[in-house]
């Protein structure tokens, strides 16, 4: 099953390098409103995440994805990565849409989901994806 939001996610993303290689003005016209829109749409993302992880255990590890459940969409631990994912992809689309700020609301929960893991407990890949939104900010000048 394809996740819509993963999609526009990458969609963003790649828009980004395509953006600064094209030089039709038009084009870099169309390429900057979807990433407006994906921009837009991942905000919504973030709040979303950033609410749900208070509930989940982020220190919860996954079972052998060969022998049990691992990030079966009916598994336990698959709502904790995906919100560490979620949180990490959300900013990191938002970052790449030059054509915005990335509003200080945002900011608090890029630094909130960065900062409410235990990196020495936590399992979930998605923390590379904090990674590359925490150094676009900072690329940004937005932190510290």
């Amino acid at each position: 099953m394809v996740n819509l939001k993963r999609v526009l996610m990458f969609v963003g993303l790649s828009l980004e390098l395509l953006k600064s290689l094209e030089r039709e003005p038009a084009l870099k016209k169309q390429m900057s409103e979807i990433m407006a829109m994906i921009s837009q749409r991942c905000a919504a993302c973030a709040l979303r995440a950033d609410g749900s992880a208070p509930k989940l255990d982020l220190t919860m590890t996954s079972s052998d994805w060969r022998s049990g459940e691992g990030l079966s969409s009916k598994g336990k631990y698959r709502p904790v990565w995906y919100n560490i994912r979620e949180s990490g992809e959300a900013a990191l689309a938002q970052l790449v849409d030059q054509g915005v700020t990335f509003p200080p609301e945002q900011q608090r929960l890029l630094t909130r989901a960065i900062t409410r893991l235990d990196y020495d407990r936590v399992s979930s890949c998605g923390i590379f994806y904090l990674q590359a939104a925490y150094w676009k900010a900072r690329r940004c000048g937005l932190m510290k």
